[in-house]
Order: structure tokens, then C-alpha cells, then sequence
């Protein structure tokens, strides 16, 4: 489907968004993904928050209710926080009562299709489709219930749609890190992991 420029570019919700404006924003006609800011290096893309993460977040939780149980699932990363923008990856985070439930689980997520896996790291499990994802994918996040990863992944977001200003500012941020990185995904997420620390850190976790 081409890429054509958004219309939508002057509305007042853009208008907040001063380097949206100076990067150039684009769009997929007749696509619910109807705001995309596309970088020079096209391999790293900003999408601006829409109404239909939501609806992929819940379709990916039916289907994963399905296969697990007892655990608890939630919608965490930009793409649950209303008007924040990222790479328009709908990120879920599983929790379990303990790691060997959590072990156990990998081979229904597998038959899902997730079949990308990281080993355990700071407290998580990482899953994806694909080992380079992108717009609209979905990435599992599998922890303990009450861990430190827990607390900081639900604490964070929470802190993002409780105060508008700082998830603008954190959008503001992840916008200018992107130009400044072009195609270096890798600098980019150490850049924006040190963003999130320093939240956390706010937070007291």
C-alpha cells in the first residue's frame, strides 16, 4: 500500500508535537496505522498513537487466555498510553506465580508463533515473531507476579498515562532520538532505556 502525506499533519493533536512537524509525517490511506513519521533511514519508524492498539491488544490477549492459565496479562509500552508515540509495537507483559509455570508456557507461546526467544534477563522473558519486528507486531514480556520487572514495567507505564506532560516529553524524547540515530536500532533503545531509568529511578525502583 503506498505511502502518501497525512492530511492530518496540521491538526491541533500534531500541533504538540513540534518535531513531528519538522521530521514529516506520512500516512497509510484507507489504514487504521493513519500516522507513521518515517526517518531518512526508513528501518526505524515513529508511529503516532492510534485507537487501534487497543483493539490488537485485545485480540492478542483472547488468544493468549486461551493457551495459558492463572496468569496475568497486561498491556504495557507506549502503545498503552493514550496519545504516546513509538514504534507502534504492541508490547504485553505475562506474569506467572513462579519461573518453572512461566518455562512451561513457552511451548504454547511457540504455537502461537513465538518463536523468537531470548533467555531470562533482568527479571524477563522476551518473546517475539520475528527477530526484526516492527510496526504492528507484538512482543511478550513473561515475569513473576510482584517482581522488580513486574513493578517497574506496570509502574512505568502507569506513571505515563497518570501525567499527559511526561509521556509527551517521553514521545518528545524517543522523536529526537530517532533522528539523531537514524538506522542504529541498538543505540536507540540504549538511549531510551536510559530515559526509562531515570524514571524509574523517580519512582524509587
Amino acid at each position: 500500500m503506498p505511502i502518501v502525506p497525512c492530511q492530518a499533519m496540521a491538526t491541533p493533536r500534531l500541533q504538540k508535537y513540534p518535531l513531528l512537524q519538522k521530521s514529516g509525517v506520512f500516512g497509510f490511506k484507507n489504514n487504521c496505522y493513519n500516522l507513521i513519521m518515517a526517518l531518512k533511514k526508513k528501518k526505524l519508524k515513529i508511529a503516532v498513537y492510534h485507537e487501534k492498539f487497543k483493539q490488537i491488544f485485545k485480540k492478542g490477549r483472547e488468544r493468549i487466555d486461551k493457551k495459558v492459565k492463572k496468569a496475568e496479562i497486561r498491556h504495557i509500552g507506549s502503545t498503552a498510553v493514550p496519545h504516546l508515540g513509538g514504534k507502534g509495537i504492541i508490547d504485553i507483559m505475562i506474569a506467572f506465580s513462579d519461573w518453572k509455570t512461566t518455562d512451561q508456557s513457552i511451548a504454547s507461546f511457540k504455537r502461537l508463533g513465538f518463536k523468537h526467544i531470548h533467555p531470562r534477563e533482568n527479571g524477563r522473558i522476551f518473546l517475539s515473531k520475528n527477530k526484526q519486528t516492527g510496526f504492528g507486531d507484538i512482543h511478550l514480556h513473561l515475569v513473576i507476579k510482584n517482581s522488580l520487572a513486574y513493578k517497574q514495567l506496570l509502574n512505568f507505564v502507569n506513571y505515563l498515562k497518570k501525567y499527559p506532560k511526561a509521556a509527551k516529553e517521553y514521545f518528545d524524547f524517543k522523536l529526537k532520538i530517532a533522528k539523531k540515530t537514524g538506522n542504529d536500532r541498538a543505540e536507540y533503545t540504549k538511549l531510551k532505556a536510559g530515559y526509562i531509568d531515570s524514571i524509574l529511578r523517580r519512582l524509587k525502583l
